[in-house]
């Protein structure tokens, strides 16, 4: 009986890194990868799949009777479809994972999923700690409330899966975020602008404690549900650019960036990285 872990998104900074991980790797007779274009990790890779997201995801026969494990990346995300229609988020983001994860479980000997979704989901806040109990948001938000119809699809399903909402993701070669804009300020000596330096927050997560909680959760340490992602033990931009001997100008800005509870997690007996140790790790290397 074979062992085949599939990534979707697979060109994407965090699938990249993951490809790379040996200890990730090797428990696995068959690598398969879905992303939009070829990936130059032939060394890792079984076989590749080019999937455009215009038709649906191609589900090959070697599944059959075999025990899968699904990394799910793939995404429509803000920053490359922010002129897409709901439409188009919806097909990407729920319909065609969905559907999916439906083919392979029918084939399958037993199917393992873990999916990344985002803390887009929630409301935007005052600064208020987000739980995963706090209110979601509305349609009006075409990537956040896809994401969480997909989250629901698999609440509803017999589907053993592990939902990770991932708040700013820190690695290697990760763009359109904050603190990936903030960097590059700071490689081409840019002016800083930030806003709330003087506000606590925790929405980081590194490739590491993703990879860590993948490796948990396929070899069944880790219940099924929908977590939280963030670091550990708050703080401020303040700090955090003093640690870093950098000066920043302040700018206004109507809300803070996002405090998360990652209580949910901690009582898996998983406890990440401190926000202090993603942020440097990013910033330094």
């Amino acid at each position: 009986m074979k062992n085949i872990i599939i990534f979707t998104g697979a060109s994407s900074p965090i699938c990249q890194s993951l490809l790379k991980s040996k200890s990730l790797l090797e428990r696995y007779d068959k690598v398969f990868t879905y992303s939009r274009n070829d990936l130059n990790l032939s060394g890792n890779i079984t076989k590749q799949f080019i999937h455009d997201y215009t038709n649906n995801y191609e589900v090959p026969q070697v599944l059959s009777g075999s025990n899968v494990d699904i990394f799910h990346a793939a995404a429509a995300v803000p920053a490359y479809y922010s002129n897409e229609s709901w439409i188009s988020y919806k097909r990407i983001n729920v319909d065609q994972p969905v559907k999916f994860v439906q083919r392979t479980d029918n084939i399958a000997k037993s199917i393992n999923l873990f999916f990344l979704s985002s803390t887009s989901v929630y409301d935007k806040t005052d600064g208020s700690q987000l739980l995963e109990s706090s209110k979601k948001t509305n349609i009006d938000n075409f990537y956040g409330y896809s994401k969480l119809l997909f989250e629901r699809s698999m609440e509803e399903s017999k589907h053993r899966y592990f939902g990770l909402r991932v708040p700013v993701l820190l690695c290697p070669n990760v763009k359109h975020n904050f603190l990936s804009k903030l960097k590059s300020n700071l490689i081409n000596k840019k002016q800083i602008r930030i806003s709330h330096p003087q506000a606590p927050f925790n929405a980081i997560v590194s490739d590491r404690d993703i990879l860590k909680l993948a490796n948990s959760f396929f070899t069944k340490n880790i219940n099924r549900g929908i977590y939280n992602a963030g670091s550990s033990d708050p703080v401020t931009l303040h700090h955090l650019l003093n640690k870093i001997d950098r000066k920043y100008e302040e700018v206004e800005s109507a809300l803070p960036p996002q405090l998360i509870s990652i209580d949910k997690l901690k009582t898996e007996g998983f406890v990440p990285e401190t926000t202090e140790e993603v942020f440097l790790n990013y910033f330094l290397n």
